[in-house]
């Protein structure tokens, strides 16, 4: 007996796909729980944007929203620890120091070094950011 053989797949590999077992099995009593608003405190804002720290309920995972209106005055950010940063509307620029200015690009994810401050701009830029700055 192959080590997979108890496996009931719902795709992404060749294999055989038992995708009627698959929804048999899975549990779907979560649907119903209400969704809460979530609100974000101020955490810096410029002429030409605003950054939002957004409490995800752990004290050392934290999730930003960056908008930015133009490249006046771009949000200036540093973290100590590495950043994941997701565009998810427009295209702008992080320029981080000691690297350079990045093109950034709507619905792709970048990585940013720790114990750098980088610059968000762009007009009507839209980037997420996700660390674990403790």
């Amino acid at each position: 007996m192959s080590n997979s053989d108890n496996v009931v797949r719902g795709g992404l590999t060749p294999k055989y796909k038992d995708t009627e077992t698959l929804f048999n099995m899975l549990p779907y009593d979560s649907m119903n729980i209400e969704r809460t608003a979530v609100s974000g405190s101020p955490y810096q804002s410029t002429k030409s944007g605003t950054a939002i720290e957004y409490k995800t309920g752990f004290e050392e995972f934290r999730v930003f929203k960056v908008e930015t209106q133009g490249d006046a005055e771009p949000i200036a950010l540093r973290f100590s620890t590495f950043t994941m940063a997701v565009v998810v509307k427009r295209e702008g620029a992080i320029d981080v120091e000691g690297f350079g200015k990045f093109k950034v690009h709507e619905s792709c994810a970048y990585y940013i070094m720790p114990e750098r401050e980088f610059r968000v701009s762009g007009e009507g830029l839209t980037v997420f950011l996700a660390n674990c700055d403790i």
